[in-house]
């Protein structure tokens, strides 16, 4: 009876994160995520997107009250919907040639970034200054300004 009893505690204990078995071993094997990186990655998808012309790569970000600046546009809040298919509108009119944002403020609460926007319109090379801020935290940041301006 004495060795069963040792026996279950030896198993019980082994597998303690406290003692290191595998569930320690699991949890020490998850990658340690840096602060701001969900937003640097919401960055990251805004301006492969614009770029590609493809609203779809960023469009889960875009929350429920965005605020759009864009030219030849209504300045407004917008759904995540409706600012789907203004931001979609924007790019079928504008074909971007590049975007570059060159400051990235990851930072909570309100993660920025600023940058630059090249696009042809109606054949005319244009400069545009481009805004991008976020609310949210972790893996949820969502898209509240976006401004090509």
């Amino acid at each position: 009876m004495v060795n069963m009893r040792t026996f279950i505690c030896g198993v019980l204990l082994a597998g303690s994160p406290v003692i290191g078995g595998p569930a320690f071993a699991f949890a020490r094997s998850q990658p340690l995520q840096e602060p701001g990186a969900g937003a640097a990655l919401v960055f990251e998808s805004v301006e492969k997107g614009i770029v590609a012309g493809s609203i779809a790569q960023f469009s889960s970000h875009l929350g429920q009250r965005t605020y759009l600046q864009l030219p030849e546009c209504e300045e407004a809040h917008y759904s995540a919907h409706q600012a789907f298919y203004v931001l979609d509108l924007f790019l079928r009119r504008h074909k971007v040639l590049a975007v570059k944002f060159s400051r990235v403020e990851c930072a909570a609460p309100n993660p920025f970034a600023t940058g630059s926007v090249t696009y042809l319109f109606q054949g005319v090379r244009e400069e545009a200054h481009l805004y991008v801020s976020l609310t949210g935290g972790g893996e949820d940041w969502m898209i509240t300004h976006l401004s090509i301006y």
